[in-house]
């Protein structure tokens, strides 16, 4: 109904559009002649506040008060609160909470390992060896042995905590462990070196260097498992396979390169297994975008669905993003140089292999 057609309507009009079947009586005619102190009057005799509030409600027999409850109808999220007593705007309410929702992002990855660390090293005490250390200078090349044990990191640090923890326990990763313990135990473990470096695209083991190059990302969970799929390069390098009396063929080099790969993110998945929060991030691989192609793989589900030799018949030839030659491509042209250097690098194997043999290990197993 217009205001126009409204502003014609006469009182007795007005009385009739409002007149209802139940106020037809004598109490309905008492209440619309009521006096604004008789008004007042029923105020006073009411329970619950005009707010709406149930503040001097009293319960049962209990006497138990409600007298904290001064909102009755209200939206709470978090410490933003709109109610009667704290006028607001529903619209305005949800626009001031409204963020970008994703199912589990990497802050929340962050934010849920960050509270495992930390609850670890109060569970660990003060005098855990683990605690008062420098931090790790980002830069520069530390032994392995420094960087485990002298320098405080997000690696060394969840590495040495998880040695002091029980199996099972939140923080407790036999993988990471047991990655950490080859590569101390591996020969070439005093010439070894870890690198931390935020401007490095990725963690990344450089065979020539010897050196782990580790990326400190954001995500602490990412940064482990980032970070262990490299120390398992630099702690496995298949020499037996790879130097016998003569040189492997092209393919089988390439097999046992991607082979090698395969086994990395393997011990990566494995790592977030044993240190996410439900609903980490799962470990995925980034293609090269193209029509009818998957830009992002997920490494877990293809695992999971399809083996192990899918997971390597994947890698063989998936083409990974900013332009890159797949496994299969990358390995067969590092293999003319295999070849080539391949006498000389067998008397510095042979050597290693002496003294991992001397420590009790099979030759097999370097």
């Amino acid at each position: 109904m217009s205001i126009d057609e409204n502003s014609d309507k006469s009182v007795n009009d007005w009385d009739k559009t409002c007149w209802r079947k139940e106020l037809d009586n004598s109490d309905g005619q008492m209440v619309r002649n009521a006096s604004s102190e008789q008004v007042e009057a029923a105020r006073a005799l009411n329970l619950n506040q005009p707010d709406g509030s149930l503040r001097h409600y009293q319960v049962g027999v209990s006497g138990e008060s409600l007298a904290d409850q001064s909102k009755s109808i209200e939206l709470v999220e978090g410490d933003v609160i709109v109610s009667r007593t704290r006028p607001g705007h529903e619209d305005a309410f949800i626009k001031s909470k409204r963020l970008p929702q994703v199912a589990y992002d990497l802050n929340d990855a962050q934010r849920d390992l960050t509270s495992l660390l930390k609850g670890i090293e109060k569970s660990l005490g003060a005098d855990e060896k683990t605690s008062g250390k420098p931090k790790a200078p980002e830069g520069k090349d530390i032994s392995l042995n420094d960087f485990f044990h002298k320098y405080s990191s997000s690696l060394a640090d969840a590495y040495n905590q998880s040695k002091a923890l029980k199996p099972g326990e939140p923080g407790n990763s036999p993988t990471l462990e047991a990655i950490v313990d080859r590569m101390f135990a591996i020969p070439w473990a005093d010439k070894l070196k870890i690198r931390i470096d935020r401007w490095a695209r990725n963690s990344e083991y450089n065979n020539s260097e010897n050196t782990l190059v580790v990326h400190p990302n954001k995500d602490p969970l990412k940064y482990l498992q980032n970070a262990g799929h490299e120390a398992y390069h630099a702690s496995h390098q298949f020499l037996s396979k790879l130097y016998g009396e003569k040189p492997v063929s092209n393919n089988e080099y390439v097999r046992i390169k991607v082979d090698g790969e395969v086994e990395a993110i393997l011990h990566e998945i494995e790592i977030g297994k044993e240190l996410g929060a439900k609903g980490a991030r799962p470990v995925y691989f980034e293609q090269e975008p193209a029509p009818e192609r998957e830009h992002l793989v997920n490494l877990e589900d293809l695992y999971a669905k399809r083996g192990r030799e899918g997971l390597y018949q994947f890698l063989l030839d998936a083409r990974p993003a900013n332009h890159k030659p797949s496994y299969r491509e990358t390995f067969a042209m590092a293999y003319p140089e295999y070849v080539k250097d391949f006498l000389i690098n067998k008397q510095a194997v042979e050597a290693l292999m002496k003294k991992w043999q001397a420590a009790g290990h099979y030759r097999s197993d370097l």
